[in-house]
This record gives structure tokens, C-alpha cells and sequence, in this order.
């Protein structure tokens, strides 16, 4: 039953982060009434909206009938630097929150929920709608940030002098490994209109002189570097694709190259992960999956590269690396 609730309350959270909740009620704690009529929203409604995040922990009703903050609620402001709000709006919300009634049809044909329910596949449609991408990608850069640091605190990269990160969207995570590493020289590497809307979020950073953007696509063709980087990227693809990506990498890496590949390994068995559910979620969304260890050395052999080590981090993400073969 909790389970079940918790999918009610999925919905109930996009609705909070897009009507802005946390950021209203933060500095003016208020009644359903008053707040209603700032908002020219239904005031029964939007009270039992609040009654029910209260009773969830995200505000707190006060005695005299307004709701306040709380720590929770701080946590789904659109500024704060967790990208909790982002990542809400992008999973929970409007064209991905419908593709689940698709999910029957999705594992009777084998196909994406979101491309049945809507005609196009999930990145067509951050091609078309800008705005949902730099969402998208603002969720991706802020959520992973302690994933990065568990990465970098726990892989030692300091042997490659350029490093690629594949699909690097806001190059978050070479920027940090370009910190880590002065020596290193960098390459963000994504479709061109995401490497030129994340350009403005490190062109003032102390790498910015080690970092190239380059735009293209990575199942034609990629920079030449000694390290790719591929974080949470093959789990957006089935296994063909998986190759065909790694195989283009293949083309262009050095003679003693290495691809890094971070992303959750699933267990042998069904023992509880948490990637289990996220595999759930990609066949919803993109039509990928997520792997265990045995699956993910499959498509590195079949791109010609060999596992030479898996790291597990304190994330639920580990670090696959391969070298050509």
C-alpha cells in the first residue's frame, strides 16, 4: 500500500515544484485561502494538496492553519543546488509521467513506453522543446554531483593526458576531473546545441583554457582522446546501439586508451538495488536499460575492447573500465 501511495504522491510533487510551493511559502508561511487567491488557483484543491505534503513531511501545517517549510520543502526550490525540483519536473511530470500508461504495450512489443504514447523517441523530443532539455540537463548536472566526487575520489584517472567526455551535456564531470588533474586537457563532447548551452556554465571556470566543446554525434564519429568518459549514457540505448557508440569510440581511441563506463551494475542475482527500479524507469523512457557486470563486458567485446576492472563507489554507480584489444 505504501507503494502504492507513493506513486500518488509522485504527481503531487511536479505539481509542488511547478506551482513554485517551496519558494512562496518559505519567507511567507500561509493559509490555503490566502495563498489560493495569489495563485488564482482552487483554494479546496490546493488545500488538500498541502494537507497531503504535510502529512508527507514537506511542509508543516502550523497551528493556526498556514503552512510553512521545512527542510524537505528547501530541497525542491528550482535554486537549490541539490536539482531535486529539475530532476521532479523531468521524471514525474507532463510528457514522461504520461508514458507509463504505455508500459503494457511497451513489454508486449519490446519498444519505449514514451515512444508509443508519443510518436518520438525521448531525445527527438528534448530536440524539440529547448526548454525541457536545459531542464533536463540541469537535473542531470546537479543530481550527479556527489556521484562525480564518489568517482573521482575512488578511481584514480591521473594517468591520461585527454580525456573525453561522452554525452558530457554541462561537462560537470570532466570539469571536476580537469581539477583533480592540471595536467589533463579536456573535450565535453554532446549533440551542438547542448554543448553551446552548456558552455556558459564553465567558460568562466579555472579548466576553461584545458576544455574544448565539441558538437556531433557519437554513432558517426568522436574526437580522439586517451580516456572516454561515458557516464549514465549507455543505459539510454538497448544493446545494438550500446555497440554501435562503442564501436565508434573504438575508431578514434589511442593505442593505450581507456573507456570508463559509469553507470549502476546490477547484482547477479534480484538482491535490492536501487537500479533495478531505474532499469524499469529507461525502458519507460528511452528504451535502455541498465546491466550487470556480464552484460556490460559483452558490449565492450563486441566493440572490441576487455574489462580490465570494476570499482564499485559509494554511489549506486561503478566505474566499468576497458582497454582496446
Amino acid at each position: 500500500m505504501n507503494t502504492i501511495m507513493g506513486f500518488w504522491l509522485g504527481p503531487t510533487l511536479w505539481l509542488t515544484v511547478r506551482l513554485k510551493l517551496p519558494e512562496r511559502l518559505e519567507e511567507n508561511p500561509q493559509n490555503a485561502d490566502t495563498l489560493a487567491a495569489e495563485m488564482a488557483v482552487d483554494a479546496s484543491h490546493l488545500r488538500r494538496i498541502l494537507n497531503a505534503l504535510s502529512s508527507a513531511g514537506i511542509f508543516e501545517r502550523l497551528e493556526d492553519g498556514r503552512y510553512g517549510p521545512t527542510e524537505y520543502s528547501r530541497m525542491l526550490r528550482s535554486d537549490h543546488p541539490s536539482g531535486i525540483a529539475q530532476l521532479i519536473d523531468t521524471s514525474l511530470g507532463g510528457q514522461n509521467f504520461l508514458a507509463w500508461s504505455s508500459l503494457e504495450e511497451a513489454v508486449r512489443s519490446g519498444g519505449s513506453a514514451f515512444d508509443i504514447q508519443h510518436g518520438m523517441d525521448w531525445l527527438q523530443y528534448l530536440d524539440r522543446n529547448p526548454e525541457r532539455r536545459d531542464i533536463f540537463a540541469t537535473a542531470m548536472t546537479a543530481t550527479t554531483r556527489a556521484t562525480e566526487q564518489a568517482v573521482l575520489s575512488h578511481h584514480d584517472f591521473g594517468q591520461f593526458e585527454q580525456v573525453v567526455d561522452i554525452g558530457g551535456s554541462h561537462a560537470s564531470l570532466v570539469g571536476r576531473l580537469l581539477e583533480q588533474y592540471p595536467h589533463a586537457r579536456g573535450i565535453v563532447f554532446d549533440l551542438p546545441d547542448t554543448v553551446e548551452s552548456g558552455r556558459k556554465t564553465w567558460q568562466q571556470a579555472s579548466f576553461a583554457d584545458r576544455l574544448t566543446a565539441v558538437g556531433g554525434d557519437f554513432f558517426k564519429a568522436v574526437p580522439e582522446g586517451d580516456l572516454y568518459l561515458l557516464k549514465l549514457i549507455l543505459h539510454d540505448w538497448q544493446d545494438d546501439d550500446a555497440v554501435a557508440i562503442l564501436s565508434t569510440i573504438r575508431c578514434a581511441i589511442r593505442p593505450n586508451g581507456r573507456v570508463a563506463i559509469i553507470e549502476t551494475v546490477l547484482p547477479d542475482d534480484c538482491a535490492p538495488h536501487l537500479g533495478w527500479a531505474l532499469d524499469i524507469a529507461m525502458m519507460v523512457t528511452t528504451g535502455g536499460r541498465e546491466r550487470s557486470l556480464a552484460e556490460h563486458t559483452e558490449l565492450l567485446r563486441r566493440a572490441g575492447f576487455e574489462v580490465i576492472r570494476c570499482d564499485p563507489t559509494p554511489s549506486m554507480y561503478s566505474v566499468v573500465e576497458a582497454r582496446p584489444v
